[in-house]
């Protein structure tokens, strides 16, 4: 499938599973949004907190 220019956003994708999705979403051609718990370079924090 075709992703180019298309936003995807990936909770959990700073390792295991969520990580290979977000990878294969970039070779893709998305601009990919990584949201987990574990600090790094995305976006950190948990999307159940209000």
């Amino acid at each position: 499938m075709d992703f180019k220019d298309k936003v995807v956003v990936v909770t959990g994708g700073a390792q295991g599973i969520g990580r290979c999705i977000a990878e294969e979403f970039q070779k893709a051609g998305a601009h990919v949004c990584v949201i987990d718990k574990q600090p790094g370079d995305y976006f950190v924090g948990d999307i159940a907190d209000k």
